[in-house]
């Protein structure tokens, strides 16, 4: 008996479960995420092989020892402070291997007052890395290190929204007190190690340095094997700004992209060099393509294999000879905004404020062109089309920064816009009654043989649509009489679709029939719409056609101010209606009764499970009693 009992119970437990829906969510009800909590670096450190966790710091920490990553990890810093060691510069974050992103952080005293030349800085993924290593560095401010803040020398990276200053507070502390101390910092670093590309956007840096005679530094160098594109950047306070190095080159090309960048350098803002010993067959190539540049660009020991092309941009300070001018580039004097003839480009590169910019001379045009274009013969919709494009290209040619692509899309969708442009047929209406075509008549006349032949033959074709009053014969009458049987004529009218040489406005041909029906909005005067008390009013239109008439459906708009109707035929037509006395009915509500539905929601369960339970335990009660009473 006890065994049926439990029997009988476990059933009803696996009867709500089996009905009850099963969610895993945490107690806020979102997803769960791998996100570890870490106050100080021994945390930091045993948690940092769990493969894609995100390691958050709750509290300010200190590297004491190089922490080498190998994994997918995110170290979010949450806005709190990662230092290292100021004495040490063998004490950085090593990249090996994985993605790994170090994110909302303030990092520093990585080697803050260690003067040599061959110490690394702050995050550094060396040659040796895995090749699909990844380094993703976003907003993290970066300041009092020595040599490099990032230095990747291997795989992929991503530096987006930081802020490095290469400023070395411990350095400016010591020359203060006549100690001489000698520093070399730099914002960031890539290549010299095996191939690597990346992108750094929306990045700041101020202030790189170099105390060593031999020794140069600038905001950013790239090195053999890499391939970067930077954009959205600022450097500032520096003595250089970009440097592209052809002589590391082992690992093949380097290619750099400069984009929508200022850099403000007190001696070179941009730069290509080889310590003339460049490596046979690689090469170095440098695209500028927008941004603003104080300072010289120029080669140092210029070799075959290095190429500086400006593509775009403002350039105030010296220009190396042979530094190229891209194809589809135009300088402008910036004080005045004359061209620069040709056969004066050289002369002109070395001196004075110039702007280097894509050639717009075609999209100004158009633009002027297009500017006297008005909206009366236009479709509201395709005329709203064609003004945004022309805006687009106006704001286009304002813009010095301005790339090919963006010109050759601009010119291309103006272009396009204005071939789009819905033109209205002319209308000529001598008739009391207000007539207009929807705008499917400017598709069906572009495609019509009849046009077609005109434009092909060079005539510049306009189309009229003439609405006038007639008398009709009384054939026509007669006509319209045998199909009206009720109907009160109220006018007659001629529809004529008529094809003009522009040049003389002349009419030269008409159209009598269309491929395809266009539709017609009659606005009803106040005659037509006074419509007796007590009745309401049909209207209908008939069209005479090649002898023969007949009645067009006909709709009435909900506001009863117009009619609209379908034709392909261009011909006569009668306006007509019909009274129809209002019948008075007596109407009673009726009430349907609905069957009420249960629906039972996936919350529900829960009571069908109670339910369940409860028939089993009764069960077992009666089953009980029934057992004692025998």
């Amino acid at each position: 008996m006890k065994e049926k009992k439990v029997i009988s119970i476990l059933l009803a437990i696996l009867l709500v479960f089996s009905v009850m829906p099963i969610v895993s969510l945490a107690t806020d009800g979102t997803e769960t995420t791998n996100e570890i909590e870490v106050a100080n670096f021994d945390e930091l450190k045993n948690n940092i092989s769990i493969e894609g966790a995100i390691l958050k710091l709750t509290e300010d920490i200190t590297i004491t020892e190089k922490l080498s990553i190998n994994n997918t990890i995110t170290i979010d810093g949450d806005g709190h402070n990662i230092l290292g060691q100021n004495d040490n510069s063998n004490v950085y974050i090593e990249v090996l291997g994985g993605t790994v992103t170090i994110q909302n952080a303030n990092l520093s005293q990585f080697g803050g007052n260690i003067g040599t030349v061959g110490q690394w800085g702050l995050i550094k993924v060396p040659a040796e890395a895995n090749s699909s290593t990844k380094l993703v560095a976003s907003n993290l401010n970066m300041k009092d290190f020595n040599r490099a803040a990032i230095d990747v020398r291997a795989g992929n990276f991503e530096i987006t929204n930081c802020t490095i200053d290469c400023e070395n507070s411990y350095y400016k502390l010591a020359t203060t007190q006549g100690n001489n101390v000698e520093a070399l910092t730099k914002g960031i670093l890539i290549g010299s190690g095996s191939t690597v590309s990346g992108t750094i956007k929306d990045t700041k840096i101020i202030n790189s340095l170099s105390t060593y005679e031999e020794w140069a530094s600038s905001g950013i160098e790239v090195y053999g094997g890499a391939t970067v594109t930077i954009s959205n950047c600022e450097i500032s306070d520096t003595e250089k700004g970009i440097s592209v190095n052809n002589t590391y080159t082992q690992c093949g090309d380097v290619n750099v992209t400069v984009e929508n960048t200022t850099i403000n350098a007190g001696s070179v803002a941009l730069r290509t060099y080889n310590n003339e010993v460049p490596v046979t067959g690689a090469k170095a190539t440098v695209n500028i393509l927008s941004g603003e540049y104080n300072g010289k660009i120029r080669y140092s020991y210029k070799s075959e294999g290095e190429t500086i092309i400006l593509s775009g941009g403002t350039f105030n300070g010296e220009i190396s000879d042979g530094v190229e001018i891209a194809e589809n580039m135009i300088l402008e004097n910036t004080e005045d905004g004359t061209l620069v003839a040709e056969d004066l480009v050289s002369e002109y590169l070395e001196s004075g404020s110039r702007v280097v910019r894509v050639n717009n001379i075609e999209l100004k045009n158009l633009v002027a062109e297009y500017n006297k274009v008005t909206q009366d013969n236009y479709y509201e919709e395709s005329w709203n089309t064609f003004k945004n494009s022309l805006a687009t290209a106006e704001k286009v040619l304002t813009n010095v920064n301005a790339t090919k692509a963006e010109i050759d899309s601009a010119y291309t969708e103006l272009k396009n816009s204005y071939n789009g442009l819905q033109k209205i047929p002319q209308t000529n209406v001598e008739t009391e009654i207000e007539i207009s075509v929807d705008e499917n008549m400017s598709n069906v006349l572009e495609n019509n043989e009849k046009v077609q032949s005109y434009v092909e033959d060079g005539i510049d074709v306009e189309t009229v649509v003439e609405v006038i009053n007639i008398t009709p014969t009384e054939e026509e009458k007669k006509l319209v009489e045998e199909v009206s049987q009720d109907l009160k004529i109220a006018d007659y009218f001629d529809i004529s679709l008529l094809i003009k040489d522009a040049a003389n406005d002349s009419v030269i041909d008409r159209i009598t029939d269309l491929a395809e029906k266009v539709t017609f909005k009659l606005t009803l005067n106040d005659e037509l719409k006074n419509v007796p008390e007590g009745f309401e009013r049909e209207y209908k239109v008939i069209r005479i056609h090649e002898g023969k008439a007949e009645i067009l459906d006909t709709t009435l708009s909900e506001d009863g101010n117009y009619i609209e109707f379908s034709t392909d035929k261009f011909s006569i037509y009668a306006i007509s209606y019909a009274d129809k006395e209002v019948q008075q009915t007596e109407q009673t509500d009726t009430v349907e009764n609905e069957e009420e539905k249960d629906i039972v929601q996936t919350g529900d369960y829960i009571y069908i499970a109670i339910g369940a339970i409860l028939l089993v335990v009764v069960a077992n009660v009666v089953y009980t009693i029934k057992k004692k009473h025998k």
